[in-house]
């Protein structure tokens, strides 16, 4: 016996390749046949929401139908069939449950994108430029509305504090903006989020 798990893609619970007569069902059975062998589909159902978290379960679930078709037979032939993010549940699997994914005969990865994010070491050094653009900012806006407030209680310069708000707030904001900028020049090409990773 050959059993089929299919995992469906984002946002595609109902997806019809993965129905009951199907063209890519009916192809696998006749196929299967022609060696004398039995096979059924299992579709897996998940959240198919495009969230790394929905994967993750997604992958759990994969497992515990593993686990209960290896109960029911250790040498029954397994095959997983996933189409875009189902196949990233099916690689989280791969990852994660090896003890498990070693029990797998197959695995068809149907438009699939492998990509995974994650934090590069520099990630601190750019979050402390965003941290020290602010704090220029505030201290700027501060001043600016002391100088302010000060102009009111001496009654200096009356017609001009008008102005001079106007001109101190955008200069804080350009100044955060452009430290912000620099800091992010240096980071440019060692700063990442996104990188393609291969599932062993």
């Amino acid at each position: 016996m050959a059993e089929f798990i299919l995992v469906h893609g984002t946002f595609a619970k109902h997806a019809p390749w993965t129905l009951e007569g199907s063209a890519l069902r009916t192809s696998i059975i006749d196929v299967i046949g022609q060696i004398g062998m039995a096979c059924q589909f299992t579709p897996l159902p998940w959240g198919g929401r495009n969230r790394g978290t929905d994967r993750l379960a997604a992958a759990a679930s994969i497992a515990s139908h593993v686990t209960t078709a290896i109960a029911k037979n250790n040498d029954e032939k397994i095959f997983l069939i996933g189409h875009s993010h189902g196949g990233s549940a099916i690689a989280y699997f791969i990852k994660n449950y090896p003890q498990l994914a070693v029990h797998v005969t197959g695995v068809a990865f149907l438009s699939t994108p492998f990509v995974a994010t994650r934090l590069r070491p520099q990630w601190r050094l750019f979050l402390r430029s965003l941290l020290v653009s602010a704090a220029v900012f505030l201290v700027i806006l501060a001043f600016g509305g002391a100088t302010v407030f000060g102009m009111y209680s001496l009654n200096m310069l009356y017609n001009m504090e008008i102005h001079l708000s106007a001109w101190i707030i955008p200069a804080g904001v350009m100044l955060g903006l452009f430290l912000h900028i620099l800091a992010g020049e240096k980071l440019r090409n060692d700063w990442s989020t996104t990188s393609n990773v291969s599932f062993q």
